[in-house]
């Protein structure tokens, strides 16, 4: 064996999972579905062979150890060279085919339950009966392991119609977080939570093969402005279709959302939906599980809460904790580090950017005005100075 380093990991394709191992000159030696198999096929004619493999799984660490040459050196640790080559990879073997709705083995009659389900949500346009701040629903699917999802409607104030279904609350506050960052820096963001999307375009937007295989099927399509897309959307920001499973997941919460709003109904073929009584993203809850066990800011706010200064309004949002957390966030500082720049540099710039945030600062000038009066933070008065002022 030579004294080369070979570094080998996973990469999503669009319909597989695939092991690519690359030299150490970035060029990549070998594809399989597997590390082994990849690694045998690759360096049966390479020279100089590796003396050295590099992965980031102790799993995939483990199995390579046991199954390569003893004066093969494996060593688990992070595989930054993948990323770009993983990129590229998707791009090629996406463009390699034609788009296809059953590119990721969904056949062709689960397709067309997902078409139907499609044109039905189409034509019930939750979108113009849902109020704006009921659009997000907590989704519970027993059989499907979700104990805790979202779905979103989009559509209103000029949006592309559609859905968003997210399998756990946690994805969709990174989802929510995502875009804070990109607003935040005007650029895509690193990464968003994992979802499905189910949206609309009119026909002229949908690629020409894709129209075809439409027609060659007879799905069902709503109207000429309502061809349904769908995908699976990672964490890295991968597109993907749907698969057989994430396909039956959406048809069925779509069918529970149509009931919704035609009837009603709560549960639908095991899909339960609960209309939110406000924005899971930003109420009170959520920002207080966000705010990562700070046990000492959330004592100080539920003192807030009861004392004179507390705003009396029901709805109140939590806002105080929302610009905590993107003053941590932002700038890694807390209630004890925080400087009045950092917090004009969130309420002026960051916050003006999220839903129903023009009602908040009377809540945020309220609680630094009781922090100031308590003494219980040290720039407290500056930054209720700063917040009178505005």
């Amino acid at each position: 064996m030579g004294s080369a380093e070979w570094v080998g990991g996973s990469v999503r394709l669009p319909d597989e999972e695939a092991f690519v191992w690359l030299d150490d000159e970035g060029t990549v030696r070998g594809i399989a579905t597997g590390a082994i198999e990849s690694f045998r096929a690759a360096s049966a004619n390479a020279t100089p062979t590796p003396g050295r493999v590099r992965v980031a799984e102790d799993a995939i660490a483990d199995t390579l150890r046991r199954a390569l040459a003893p004066d093969v050196e494996v060593v688990c640790a992070p595989t930054p060279e993948l990323a770009s080559v993983a990129a590229s990879l998707r791009a090629e073997h996406a463009d390699s085919r034609p788009p296809s709705y059953l590119a990721a083995g969904l056949t062709p009659s689960a397709a067309a339950e997902l078409f139907a389900a499609a044109a039905d949500l189409a034509r019930a346009a939750p979108w113009n009966k849902v109020e704006e701040h009921a659009s997000v629903f907590t989704l519970v699917m027993p059989d499907a392991n979700i104990e805790e999802g979202i779905v979103t409607v989009m559509g209103r104030q000029g949006e592309r119609r559609g859905i968003l279904v997210f399998p756990n609350v946690d994805d969709f506050r990174c989802y929510l977080e995502g875009a804070l960052e990109a607003l935040e820096r005007d650029r895509p963001p690193s990464r968003v939570g994992r979802h499905f999307l189910l949206d609309f375009a009119k026909g002229r937007d949908i690629p020409p093969a894709m129209r075809k295989e439409i027609s060659a099927h007879h799905w069902e399509v709503a109207a000429p402005d309502s061809y349904p897309g769908f995908l699976e959307v990672d964490e890295q920001l991968v597109a993907l279709p749907l698969d057989p499973t994430a396909a039956s997941l959406v048809t069925r919460i779509a069918r529970a959302l149509v009931a919704f709003v035609t009837t009603g109904a709560l549960t639908t073929e095991g899909v339960t939906l609960a209309p939110s009584s406000s924005d899971v993203a930003f109420d009170e809850d959520a920002t207080l599980a966000a705010m990562d066990g700070d046990l000492d800011t959330l004592a100080l706010y539920e003192e807030f809460l009861a004392s004179p200064e507390a705003p009396k309004e029901e709805d109140e949002h939590g806002w105080p904790l929302v610009v905590l957390n993107l003053i941590e966030d932002r700038f890694d500082a807390t209630l004890t580090t925080l400087t009045p720049w950092m917090l004009g540099e969130v309420v002026f710039e960051l916050l003006p950017q999220l839903p129903e945030s023009e009602a908040a600062l009377p809540h945020i000038r309220a609680f630094f005005t009781f922090l100031a009066r308590t003494t219980k933070c040290e720039c407290a008065e500056d930054c209720a100075r700063l917040l009178l002022d505005a």
